[in-house]
């Protein structure tokens, strides 16, 4: 059995074949080495379940090693490296990453090009963009190496939830999610809104019982168009992703579909970082990441310690992701999960604060507003957005019973907390969509005033 995990470990430590051999088209004649490589990870990550935390440790030591390796080629971490003198061939431990300075979103903004590898082909870089939920959408690299990963993580999240493969997939929305590609029948949301498409994608829904691959956005807009139209749509499980939902909110969907309900976390940079198993335990993806939980100057915090959570991303070389904060906070634990997998789980404790800024105020923080919303308006709206510019705020909502009286109280609380140095709007639409991404931007910042 040993010799079985050193295998493993050593197809999880390896970059996948088809990039290894240079294929630059997947979706050409050559794609069965695709097939190789999603057979061959697949087995790995199987036989990855037994391993031990310091076997996860060992693998996550080497393909540190190989991408501080790589990030010598990066001109921000070469200068890093040398101002710090360290030696990436010298460490001997993957907590030394601690070491090196955290790199929030505004300094990929501010200086991007310094994270851009002067080495990799051109033809491994793929142009990618965040939502801009946090209302600082960041453009950057992806790696080719990375899509790969992403693809086979598929099949790992059903194996997290209790299956094996499920042919029967159905995927709402997550059109730039191009892994999910060529897993199931794919529909946008757009076509869920359109009353007269939807009658032709219910059907597809009632005909046999599939897995839901979504967002939670789309998740629950679904259940709302059920409801609305009286359709009693049913799922073999639902993998959603993007956004977390409330306990109240999972229980009510999961009645709703008739199925259970597994998540993932991850994000558009550092791709999967977290994946739910059969006792709903969120386990971290160690073949995939490093991730600390540091505190407000960068120091790693023991486990069970609430703190920002920073990332390390093995599986780009393009743009290397190291010590990367996220913008979420969380804790991690280091007890065994009844699964009976030896990873480490996270426990997620939402965003790092979002603040308001205010010219002549100190700034205020986003909680300010959107607790007043959430203990106001909890059931009278569908959604809602805020939006900052910088001498005004606007309040999007879509209403499902709101009477005039509550909005002006909004309003008024807005101007209060702003103490009238923005202008505050109420705007009320029909509907908020999803972006691309597949998440609802409750927050969004622009930088000039017209509405």
């Amino acid at each position: 059995m040993k010799i079985i995990r050193h295998i493993a470990k050593r197809v999880l430590a390896s970059e996948p074949i088809a990039l290894a051999l240079g294929v630059q088209n997947l979706s050409s004649n050559k794609s069965w080495l695709l097939a190789a490589d999603v057979l061959l990870e697949c087995w790995a990550l199987r036989i990855s379940d037994q391993f031990e935390q310091a076997e996860w440790e060992a693998l996550q030591l080497e393909k540190l090693k190989k991408l501080l390796i790589q990030a010598e080629n990066v001109p921000f971490w070469k200068k890093s490296f040398d101002q710090l003198s360290f030696d990436p061939l010298a460490i001997t431990s993957v907590r030394q990453i601690s070491e090196l300075p955290i790199v929030t979103r505004q300094k990929l903004q501010n200086n991007s090009a310094d994270f851009i590898a002067a080495n990799i082909p051109q033809w491994r870089f793929i142009n990618a963009t965040t939502s801009g939920s946090t209302g600082q959408p960041l453009s950057f690299y992806q790696d080719k190496r990375d899509n790969i990963r992403r693809y086979i993580n598929n099949f790992q999240e059903q194996y997290y939830a209790g299956d094996g493969k499920d042919r029967k997939i159905m995927i709402l929305g997550l059109e730039n999610h191009h892994d999910l590609d060529t897993l199931g029948e794919r529909y946008s949301a757009s076509e869920i809104e359109n009353p007269a498409r939807r009658q032709s994608v219910f059907p597809f829904i009632e005909s046999s019982t599939r897995t839901l691959i979504t967002t939670a956005s789309n998740l629950k807009r679904l259940a709302y168009i059920a409801q609305y139209e009286r359709r009693k749509l049913h799922f073999r499980k639902i993998l959603y992703r993007g956004e977390a939902l409330k306990k109240e909110e999972r229980q009510y969907l999961s009645s709703a579909f008739g199925c259970e309900l597994f998540t993932t976390y991850g994000s558009r940079e550092c791709s999967l970082i977290g994946i739910e198993c059969a006792e709903h335990s969120l386990h971290l993806a160690p073949w995939m990441n490093f991730v600390e939980v540091v505190d407000d100057n960068g120091r790693p915090l023991p486990d069970d310690t609430k703190g920002d959570i920073v990332i390390t991303f093995f599986e780009n070389f393009a743009m290397p992701f190291i010590r990367y904060m996220i913008g979420d906070q969380g804790r991690i634990s280091g007890r065994l999960c009844k699964c009976g997998r030896k990873s480490k789980t996270l426990f997620l404790a939402g965003r790092s604060p979002e603040y308001i800024h205010v010219k002549g105020l100190i700034s205020i923080p986003l909680s300010a507003f959107t607790r007043f919303i959430d203990e106001n308006l909890a059931g009278k709206v569908i959604r809602y957005q805020i939006i900052s510019r910088p001498s005004s705020l606007i309040f999007r909502y879509v209403p499902r019973s709101i009477d005039e009286e509550k909005i002006d109280r909004v309003r008024e609380y807005f101007e209060n907390l702003v103490q009238k140095k923005l202008s505050i709007y109420t705007e009320e639409v029909s509907e908020i969509l999803p972006d691309e991404n597949g998440k609802v931007q409750f927050f969004k910042r622009a930088e000039v005033d017209a509405l």
